[in-house]
């Protein structure tokens, strides 16, 4: 739980953990609530995901409860900042999400490529076989 929620009428809640698992647990409830009301209002739910922390802050959703309450297969995934690099390299945020989340649940994303002009879908299953 947060310690202190500071809320800014336009800008949102500040919200100041004591650890980082309370704030990646904090973080997946967040996604998780908004996740469940996007498929409810829409059908879907959209993210888009950066690099770095992010990603492994959000490894906590391929646990329970999450694991078993999220409905994976109405999530698509867009890559805010890919790198320029291959999709098997340390740097890759690819990788990151991969290894750290995406091979761990059963999900349909869209995976927005290199190029504006490509994408594919794919579904990681929880053995970590990508189907194209």
């Amino acid at each position: 739980m947060a310690l202190s929620g500071v809320v800014c009428k336009d800008r949102g809640e500040l919200r100041i953990h004591e650890s980082l698992d309370e704030l990646s647990t904090d973080l997946a409830d967040y996604i998780a609530e908004l996740s469940e009301a996007s498929v409810k209002e829409r059908g879907v739910f959209s993210i888009a995901l950066s690099g770095g922390s992010l990603i492994g802050l959000m490894g906590k959703l391929s646990e329970a409860p999450y694991n078993r309450t999220v409905d994976w297969a109405k999530w698509y995934i867009f890559w805010a900042d890919e790198r320029v690099v291959a999709k098997n390299h340390t740097d890759s945020n690819y990788k990151l999400a991969k290894d750290g989340l995406l091979s761990k649940v059963c999900i349909f994303f869209r995976l927005m490529m290199r190029s504006p002009l490509k994408s594919i879908s794919i579904c990681f299953c929880n053995d970590g076989n990508a189907f194209v």
